[in-house]
C-alpha cells in the first residue's frame, strides 16, 4: 500500500474510532465523594420516578359510600375493551382508565414473526394524578362509560349528578401512527390545573440481536427551547435525568420502534429513567418518566406515536422527532438526508430486493467518488516512478530523517507532486463512508429483508453459531463479514503491487494487513447490510484500480515528470519546503545548545 494512501486510510480509521467511541460514552472517573452524592440523588429521582402512582383501590365501605354519595361508582364496574384501527396501527383502549392498553402496528412483526405488540398491560402503565377536595385520584384507575363514535374516535367520560366531569377522547388519526389524546376535566372535580402524570415501560423485545437492541434503545426528549437530549444508550448502569426546562415530547426509543408523548403545549418537571437487567432477554430496557401538563380551561391535549422509527414518518409527527432515527453528526447526516435516503426511496420505489438495492447504490457512490479514486490511484503511479530516487536519497542521507525529508520534497517540487495528493482523496471519501456507517444499522427499511444467506440485512448474518464466545470477535461467524475482510486484504495486496511502496517491508506494510483482521472482529456483529456493502464497494474499488494500472502508462507518467522537472527548475521554493527547512535549522540549532 502507497505510504501516503496507507496514512490516509489509518487516520480515516483512527478518526472512525474516535468517532464511533465517542457516541458510546463510557462512565468517566469521578471522585467517590462525588460518585456517592450523585448516587444519592439518583436513587431520589428513581423512586419519585418510579412511585407517582397511586393506587385506588375499590370502595365497598358504606361509610366511603355515603361520603362520595353517586360519585362512588367510578371505582367499580366491569372492564370493557374496545380498538380503534387503521391501515397501519391497531390500538386497544380500557374502560378501567380509559386509557390505551395495547398498540399493535399492522405491517411489522417481531423477531419470532409474531404480531409487533409496542405496548400490552404487561410492558406498559400509565397514571393521570388529579387533586381534588377530597385528595389526589388517579383517574386511571376508575371506571368510565364509553361512547364510541367510529372505528377511529372513541370518549369516556364520567358523570357526577348527570353531568360530565372528566371525558377523555381518542381519535386515530388516518394512515399515521398517531393517537390524538383530549383530556377535559371540568371543575366539579378537580381544584387543581394540572395533572400529573408517571409511565412506567418495559421495552419488548423485538430484534433478534439482543445485545445491538440495548445499544440502540433509550428515552429521548425534546425542549421547548428546541434542544433535543437523550439518556446514555451503552450505560450499563441506571441513567436518570431530571430536565428543568419545559419538554415538547419525549419517546420511550427502541432500536426501530418508540412509544412516545407530544404535548400541545409542554410537560414541566419531566424527569426519566432507564435500566436493564442482563439476566432477563424478554425485556430490552425497563424505562420510567414523570411529568406534568396544565390544563388550559379545563382542557389538555396529547398525542401518543406508536410507530417505526423512520425517518420520513417521523419528520411530519412534530418539530423534532425525526432526531429518534440517529443519522449521525451533522456532516453526516447531512449526507444521509439529502444522498442516501432520497437514492435508497428512490431506488425502493422500483426495486423490491433490498440486496440488488444496496448493490446499484455502491456502484452510485462508487461511480460518483470515481474522479477523488482516479486521483489518488495517479499519485501512487507518480510516486511508484519516483521511487527509484527516493531510494537513493535515502542511501545517501542514512539516519538523518530531516534531510531525507528536505531532499525528499526538493524532488516533489522540481517534478509537481503533491506527497499528501495520494491520502487527500481517502479522507474526502471518509464521510460517506462514516454515513453509511450510521444509515444502514438504523434503516428500518432493512428490518427483516433477506437477501442470500442473510435473513435480516439490518443484523447479522451468522452463518455458523460458534456455542462459545471468541473476545473481540463474538459466538457467531459473519460471512459477509469475512467476505469484506478477505476483499480488504485483496484490495491491500493490489495496492502494495501498484503503489510506490512495493518493495517496502515492516511495520507500514504490515499494517495494511493487519488492520482488516482487527476490523473483522468490529464488524462481526454489525448490520449484514453494511458489511455487505463495504465488501461490494471493495470489489469494485479492486476493479478499477487494476482497471486504472492498465491505463496509466508509467513511462508516459515518468516522461511528464521529467518536463516538470526542467519545467520547474530555478523556481522559488513552495511554501511547505521552506516551512520544512525552518524546522530541520531549528531542530539543529537546538541539538547544538544541548550539546
Amino acid at each position: 500500500m502507497e505510504k501516503n494512501q496507507l496514512f490516509g486510510f489509518v487516520l480515516l480509521m483512527l478518526l472512525f474510532f474516535a468517532y464511533f467511541f465517542y457516541i458510546s460514552p463510557q462512565q468517566e472517573d469521578i471522585p467517590d465523594n462525588i460518585r456517592k452524592e450523585i448516587a444519592s440523588e439518583n436513587d431520589s429521582i428513581n423512586n419519585e420516578v418510579k412511585t407517582t402512582t397511586p393506587v385506588i383501590k375499590a370502595i365497598t365501605d358504606s361509610s366511603m359510600i355515603e361520603k362520595y354519595g353517586e360519585f362512588a361508582q367510578v371505582f367499580s364496574g366491569k372492564e370493557t375493551n374496545v380498538s380503534l384501527s387503521n391501515k397501519n396501527l391497531s390500538v386497544e383502549l380500557s374502560s378501567f382508565g380509559g386509557k390505551p392498553v395495547k398498540a399493535v402496528l399492522s405491517d411489522h412483526k417481531s423477531y419470532l414473526k409474531e404480531p409487533l405488540t409496542l405496548i400490552s398491560p404487561d410492558n406498559a402503565t400509565i397514571s393521570e394524578v388529579v387533586k381534588t377536595k377530597n385528595g389526589e385520584f388517579d383517574i386511571n384507575q376508575f371506571y368510565y362509560q364509553v361512547e364510541q363514535r367510529s372505528t377511529s374516535e372513541i370518549t369516556f367520560f364520567i358523570e357526577q349528578n348527570g353531568k360530565r366531569v372528566i371525558e377523555k377522547r381518542y381519535k386515530l388519526l388516518p394512515e399515521s401512527f398517531e393517537l390524538k389524546y383530549d383530556l377535559t376535566i371540568y371543575p366539579e372535580f378537580s381544584e387543581s390545573d394540572e395533572v400529573y402524570f408517571s409511565l412506567h415501560r418495559k421495552m419488548p423485545r423485538l430484534e433478534k440481536d439482543l445485545t445491538m437492541s440495548r445499544q440502540r434503545s433509550t428515552v429521548n426528549y425534546f425542549t421547548q427551547d428546541q434542544d433535543f437530549d437523550n439518556l446514555s444508550e451503552t450505560s450499563e448502569e441506571v441513567e436518570l435525568v431530571r430536565v428543568t426546562e419545559p419538554v415538547r415530547w419525549f419517546s420511550f426509543k427502541q432500536r426501530f420502534f418508540s412509544y412516545a408523548l407530544i404535548s400541545d403545549s409542554a410537560f414541566e418537571g419531566f424527569q426519566a429513567s432507564i435500566e436493564f437487567d442482563p439476566a432477563d432477554s424478554s425485556i430490552v430496557k425497563t424505562s420510567s418518566a414523570s411529568y406534568s401538563a396544565p390544563l388550559l380551561n379545563t382542557h389538555l391535549g396529547l398525542r401518543y406515536y406508536f410507530g417505526p422509527n423512520d425517518y420520513d414518518v417521523c419528520e411530519k409527527v412534530t418539530t423534532g422527532f425525526d432526531e429518534n432515527v440517529y443519522l449521525g453528526w451533522p456532516v453526516f447526516s447531512t449526507i444521509n438526508l439529502y444522498v442516501i435516503i432520497p437514492l435508497f426511496n428512490f431506488l425502493s420505489r422500483f426495486i423490491d430486493n433490498y440486496g440488488i438495492i444496496i448493490l446499484i447504490l455502491v456502484f452510485i457512490i462508487k461511480a460518483c467518488l470515481f474522479p477523488l479514486s482516479y486521483k489518488s490511484f495517479k499519485s501512487m503511479a507518480k510516486q511508484k516512478v519516483l521511487k527509484p530516487e527516493i531510494d537513493e536519497i535515502r542511501k545517501q542521507h542514512e539516519g538523518d530523517q530531516m534531510k531525507i525529508q528536505q531532499e525528499t520534497m526538493k524532488l516533489y517540487q522540481s517534478v509537481g507532486v503533491n506527497p499528501l495528493s495520494g491520502c487527500i482523496p481517502v479522507l474526502l471519501q471518509m464521510p460517506v463512508f462514516v454515513a453509511l456507517f450510521n444509515f444502514f444499522p438504523n434503516a428500518i427499511q432493512l428490518r427483516q429483508e433477506s437477501f442470500l444467506w442473510a435473513d435480516d440485512l439490518s443484523s447479522y448474518d451468522s452463518i455458523l453459531n460458534l456455542g462459545f464466545e471468541i473476545p473481540f470477535y463474538g459466538s457467531h461467524v459473519s460471512l459477509f463479514t469475512l467476505l469484506f475482510t478477505i476483499s480488504q486484504l485483496v484490495y491491500t495486496f493490489y495496492n502494495n503491487q501498484m503503489g510506490a511502496s512495493a518493495t517496502t517491508q515492516g511495520p507500514i506494510k504490515a499494517m495494511g494487513y493487519i488492520m482488516p483482521i482487527f476490523f473483522m472482529g468490529f464488524f462481526n456483529s454489525f448490520a449484514a447490510g453494511l458489511t455487505y456493502y463495504y465488501f461490494v464497494s471493495n470489489l469494485i474499488t479492486i476493479g478499477q484500480q487494476l482497471g486504472i494500472r492498465k491505463i496509466i502508462d508509467e513511462d508516459k507518467v515518468k516522461q511528464a515528470l521529467e518536463k516538470n522537472k526542467i519545467k520547474n527548475k530555478g523556481k522559488k521554493k513552495s511554501t511547505l519546503l521552506q516551512r520544512l527547512e525552518e524546522a530541520q535549522k531549528k531542530k539543529i540549532e537546538s541539538k547544538k545548545k544541548k550539546n
